[in-house]
């Protein structure tokens, strides 16, 4: 099969990427090109950060609530999508990030990113819910008031710097 058909096969396979791509599609699209992310910086009154545990092709660990940018999506609309299904919570956010940074990391699947960290705020009165989530479950949310010892690597390196 020449690269053509291969090429062909993938845009059958991929009929609304604005709706998301197959898994194996997007592994292996983010083995070849740097993915462009959001992360939401959201701080309660004590200065503490919300965070959420990872347990993916990512590593394990605490990370700041982000997600992958959609083809043709809005910035906008993927924190907005991002606080709904991360935090169960309408967000507000500002307009400008408060930082652009280029994560690079040793996996070859999901190991390079442009991430652009934007101050977020919940709503009045909003209160983590994570059902029946233990601490080591994978979107367990959690106020850390210093920065984990269990840090995605790639967030670490970016934003360490986030609790000084």
């Amino acid at each position: 099969m020449n690269l053509e058909e291969i090429i062909e096969q993938m845009k059958q396979k991929v009929k609304k990427p604005k709706e998301g791509l197959p898994e194996e599609v997007f592994l292996y699209l983010s083995t070849i090109t740097p993915l462009i992310n959001v992360d939401l910086l959201i701080r309660n009154e004590n200065g503490a950060i919300l965070m959420a545990w990872r347990d993916d092709i990512c590593g394990q660990g605490w990370h700041i609530p982000g997600g992958i940018i959609r083809f043709k999506e809005n910035i906008f609309t993927r924190i907005q999508k991002v606080g709904l299904m991360e935090l169960n919570a309408d967000i507000k956010y500002e307009k400008e990030p408060l930082a652009i940074n280029e994560i690079i990391m040793q996996e070859d699947v999901r190991g390079h990113f442009i991430s652009l960290l934007y101050q977020c705020y919940l709503p009045k009165g909003y209160v983590i819910d994570n059902g029946d989530k233990k601490e080591n479950d994978a979107g367990y949310l959690k106020w850390i008031a210093q920065c984990p010892d269990k840090f995605i690597e790639g967030q670490r390196k970016a934003y360490a710097e986030l609790w000084k």
